[in-house]
């Protein structure tokens, strides 16, 4: 009874909400999320439809069609596919308040939305909602923003959050002044799962460059120092192509410059590497800390 009543209150009409800020559980009449049906069965109510979706391990919400009493359960609902929520007459659209699957990164929100478009998307990190911004065309797509850089101090090399914009998005996109903003280092654990790799964009020049912690991801520091970080490896290029010394990749080379051996190649993208006086990536430039 009480399942059904919370339904009833859901599919009273109401207005499409904004998309950027449909953070709770929400149905609309007249819309549909196109392009992402599971599964389509018959059920004589929208309650029916919605116990489906909630004994599917892969659904995410729920078109139903008025007329002849169609249930679409989707593998992807308007907060992650929102250019396939689209009008649509004889439709009740309605998220799954109780979903199974938790989008955790923008690489799982790729995973199923391959044509997703770059933008902010809701995550769910120790069960809180969290906006972060999604790139998901470049190298491959499916990057979350962590951390902005300033070229004027070194406070992204903090283990907690830094300076975050708002409660729930912390790190902005933006391409010129960049202030200083990170996730703490247990968020960005939590959201480098997919393939570990960390990837720095120097904004001024253009550059790039990957990196990844061969024995896991969940390892990473922003506190580490030379000697006490774990090895690493390196690519300059994507598809990658990763480099180390004679250790091999499995293994990785340590970071053991002190302040008077810094690199000073044309190309380095150095994201922790804070020598002599030098602030922001090596040497006093901004730029971006994506996670895949």
């Amino acid at each position: 009874m009480l399942l059904y009543s919370f339904i009833w209150i859901l599919i009273q009409p109401s207005a499409s909400c904004n998309l950027s800020k449909c953070t709770e559980t929400s149905s609309v009449q007249r819309y549909r999320l196109e392009g992402h049906v599971l599964i389509e069965r018959r059920a004589e109510t929208m309650l029916e439809c919605a116990q489906f979706c909630n004994q599917t391990q892969e659904c995410l919400s729920v078109n139903y069609k008025l007329l002849g009493q169609i249930c679409e359960l989707n593998r992807a609902d308007v907060h992650i596919a929102p250019h396939n929520y689209l009008p649509a007459r004889g439709y009740v659209y309605l998220d799954n308040p109780w979903p199974k699957v938790k989008m955790k990164s923008c690489a799982s929100i790729k995973d199923i939305v391959s044509n997703a478009e770059s933008g902010y998307y809701w995550i769910e990190l120790w069960q809180e909602k969290k906006e972060v911004f999604c790139d998901m065309i470049n190298f491959g797509g499916g990057w979350t923003l962590v951390a902005s850089i300033s070229s004027s101090n070194n406070n992204h090399l903090l283990r907690t959050e830094v300076n975050c914009l708002l409660p729930n998005r912390c790190v902005e996109n933006v391409s010129s002044d960049i202030p200083t903003r990170k996730m703490s280092d247990k968020d960005i654990h939590a959201i480098a799962t997919t393939e570990g790799t960390f990837r720095v964009d120097q904004v001024s020049n253009g550059f790039t460059a990957f990196f990844k912690i061969p024995i896991g991801a969940h390892l990473f520091n922003s506190e580490c120092f030379g000697a006490s970080c774990p090895r690493i490896i390196v690519s300059h290029s994507y598809p990658y192509q990763w480099e180390s010394n004679c250790k091999g990749t499995e293994l990785g080379y340590q970071i053991t410059d002190t302040p008077n051996r810094c690199h000073r190649g044309t190309n380095r993208v150095l994201y922790g590497f804070p020598c002599s006086s030098f602030s922001g990536i090596y040497s006093n430039k901004q730029g971006l800390l994506f996670v895949k």
